[in-house]
């Protein structure tokens, strides 16, 4: 708040000093031109106004010293002079204003732009002075709040609150990081990042594990997944089931699923069945499961396995039904976008070897 209201105080006097030397050249023209006009009287007659004209500059001073006129460009109205020369066409032939002022000016306009970026810089960056001088207050503050929580926590660290919903996964640049003193890195991390800490008790070796900690939604699995993967970590944590999902866990899963919603075989591969009752249903993940779940509601099936992951189920037909008419009802269930038998694969079974014709 104080950088702002500084660089909205020397914006304000800019905008007075240039307003003021773009008239103050103004009325200096104006003084000459009344200056001017005693050329035109013969000589006679400028020699007897010549006292009262000197009279006239020296009691009303009517014309302005250059060097106030160069000083005024020179305290930041480089801009006014510049103006006034052009519009009042006034001291475009001294070459101190017809050089002086356009460098003076340019000069300015660097230094403002120069600063501005850096202020700029400092007010739009986690890692600003005030935030930085805020980072051993707000490690502190989540220092004691560990203390009361050895089940671990995921925190706000810019309001200080616990989040609800979402999918914790920890960046891998203050992973291993421990006690309090160690606790103002992951917070600067954190501001330069999403804002978020999470902590964590490790019983085996009594210490207080903290981590800067990125929040997905948690209708975005398979990104924390990856994400946590990247950063090397082993599981991520969902926030509203207070459920942690081993990472290497989940990409298995995924990759059987995958591997089951494949059809056919490739050559080589052994025989290709189908199970008798059960079948996978693939869903757009926009619509969502609800169309789908009511539909297995009505229709009586059992939910054998929920994927997640891939948004897919793997479903159990009524006995009442057959497994060819009961997929073609699922096929026109909202949201629905593939629905496949699920293929059994018997790798033991002896593979036939090919034929080649030369």
């Amino acid at each position: 708040m104080k950088e702002q209201s500084l660089t909205h105080i020397v914006l304000l006097y800019l905008a007075v000093i240039n307003v003021v030397t773009f008239f103050v050249y103004g009325i200096d023209k104006a003084a000459s031109k009344r200056g001017q006009s005693q050329t035109r009287l013969s000589y006679a007659e400028r020699e007897q106004a010549r006292p009262k004209v000197k009279w006239k500059a020296k009691k009303s001073k009517w014309r302005i010293r250059e060097t106030a006129l160069l000083g005024l460009a020179v305290l930041g109205g480089s801009i006014g002079a510049w103006l006034g020369m052009k519009v009042w066409h006034h001291k475009t032939l001294h070459k101190k204003f017809r050089y002086g002022v356009p460098l003076i000016m340019i000069a300015q306009i660097a230094l403002f732009f120069l600063c501005s970026c850096r202020t700029a810089s400092l007010s739009t960056s986690p890692s600003s002075q005030t935030e930085q001088s805020n980072i051993s207050q707000v490690a502190d503050k989540i220092w004691a709040f560990s203390q009361s929580h050895p089940n671990g926590f995921t925190l706000n660290i810019r309001t200080m609150t616990e989040p609800t919903e979402g999918i914790a996964v920890s960046y891998a640049a203050t992973q291993s990081s421990h006690s309090r003193d160690q606790l103002d890195k992951v917070v600067n991390h954190a501001f330069q990042n999403s804002g978020y800490v999470g902590g964590w008790y490790n019983k085996k070796d009594g210490l207080y594990f903290f981590d800067s900690t990125r929040l997905f939604p948690e209708d975005s699995l398979h990104a924390a997944i990856r994400f946590g993967k990247e950063n090397g970590q082993q599981s991520v944590y969902v926030l509203s089931s207070s459920t942690e999902i081993p990472i290497m866990q989940a990409l298995d899963q995924r990759s059987l699923a995958t591997e089951r919603l494949r059809v056919g075989a490739t050559a080589g591969m052994g025989t290709q069945e189908h199970s008798p009752n059960v079948f996978l249903v693939m869903y757009d993940a926009e619509t969502g499961k609800e169309p789908l779940l009511k539909a297995i509601e009505e229709y009586k099936c059992e939910i054998k396995y929920d994927y997640g992951i891939i948004n897919g189920m793997a479903l159990k037909k009524p006995e009442d039904k057959t497994l060819e008419e009961t997929m073609q009802y699922f096929k026109k269930v909202k949201g629905v976008t593939n629905v496949e038998y699920d293929h059994v694969y018997r790798l033991t079974d002896p593979v036939k070897p090919r034929l080649e014709i030369k």
